[in-house]
């Protein structure tokens, strides 16, 4: 069952190769998407929590580039911590 759309602004604008391209982290407590660096936990799908947009220090305007590896590894960390 895929996570609507709505729910990632990553997956709601990639490909449908790059959402078609996924693997399950841990032993299935999310899914990672490779293509796109984006990460939803099973929790994350069964409470209906929608990933943020992330915001530009500067006046809350919305960025247009991708956070940086660095902090998507932490999501996947934080993640994989709960097993």
């Amino acid at each position: 069952m895929p996570p609507p759309l709505a729910w990632s602004w990553r997956l709601s604008e990639a490909t449908p190769a790059q959402r078609a391209n996924y693997r399950l982290t841990g032993t299935g407590q999310g899914v990672h998407w490779p293509d796109i660096d984006e990460d939803i936990s099973v929790e994350g799908m069964l409470h209906g929590t929608p990933a943020p947009r992330p915001t530009s220090p500067v006046r809350g305007k919305k960025l247009l580039s991708r956070p940086t590896p660095t902090s998507a590894t932490k999501r996947r960390q934080s993640i994989n911590a709960g097993r």
